[in-house]
């Protein structure tokens, strides 16, 4: 993050001297630099070693810079001008840049791991009786995104009259309060407060898809922390939603484990979630038996 030095280049030598070790799993090697500094004595590491010389070969540095790191060092020197982009490109348009279409989305899932001993701290709470299924049924309610998005948790109490069901709120800050008109005869298992109350987001929830057999889910960030983890996940969408679930299809090309549950008619629940009780149902059957 700036200069590169003698412990750093010392750490790059060694890591690529295993990796060489290992020369047959892959194909390439891709270094990112980050900052505004010069990434050429990265470079140069690959000419320092004569075995590395031998058996790699640089092809290029890619240089990876936040927009805060270029604020914080944006003035008219020489130096700045010298070390600034050759080119810049908008994330969203890198899709068209690499002609990506349909068929050609990569998805190579799962790219989100669980560690191992939240895994096994949330499966005690959880336990592995019944189809267990956590659900999400509000979105962040500010903003123009949300209008029509999030589905009332009413819909979603249908799924606790099928034999077996388990419903396990992952519902975080927003939307809670509709807990208050479950009926006393619905059981949601609750996650408590520290359920990821921590500052890193999503650990536990990764933890938690570990340990259920389905995710239901409106438009909100959990179907697509749940496409990156490869959970099978039902997505209840409005009428018209957000591009990325295209239209007039069940499946995503981004995530091959969600089936899409879409409104016939803006603001009425009730198609797609009848439809997801009896896709329940039968899968519920199946783990049960």
């Amino acid at each position: 993050n700036g200069c590169i030095c003698c412990t750093v280049r010392g750490d790059l030598i060694r890591i690529l001297g295993n990796l060489m070790k290992r020369r047959d799993r892959f194909d390439h090697i891709m270094i990112e630099t980050t900052g505004m500094a010069d990434p050429g004595p990265v470079a140069q590491t690959f000419f320092m070693d004569e075995e590395i010389q031998s058996q790699l070969s640089l092809d290029g540095v890619i240089a990876l810079v936040d927009a805060r790191h270029v604020l914080l060092h944006w003035d008219d020197s020489d130096e700045v001008k010298e070390q600034m982009f050759d080119y810049q490109v908008a994330t969203m348009s890198l899709p068209a840049k690499f002609v990506t279409r349909v068929d050609t989305i990569p998805t190579n899932i799962p790219y989100f791991t669980a560690e191992p001993d939240r895994v096994a701290r949330w499966g005690e709470l959880i336990g592995q009786h019944g189809f267990r299924i956590g659900i999400n049924w509000q979105g962040n309610p500010s903003g123009k995104i949300d209008e029509g998005r999030s589905a009332p948790l009413k819909q979603f109490l249908r799924f606790a009259e099928i034999p077996g069901v388990r419903i396990v709120s992952m519902q975080k800050n927003h939307g809670l309060d509709q807990l208050e008109e479950v009926p006393p005869h619905i059981k949601i298992q609750m996650l408590g407060d520290d359920f990821d109350n921590g500052k890193d987001a999503f650990l536990d929830t990764l933890a938690v898809l570990a340990n259920v057999d389905l995710v239901v889910t409106t438009d909100t960030s959990l179907a697509h922390v749940t496409g990156g983890f490869g959970t099978q996940t039902f997505v209840a969408l409005k009428e018209h939603p957000d591009w990325r679930w295209m239209l007039d299809r069940d499946d995503s090309p981004w995530y091959p484990h969600h089936r899409l549950f879409r409104q016939k008619q803006f603001g009425v629940w009730d198609d797609p979630f009848i439809a997801m009780t009896e896709a329940i149902r039968e899968l519920a059957v199946k783990k049960n038996n």
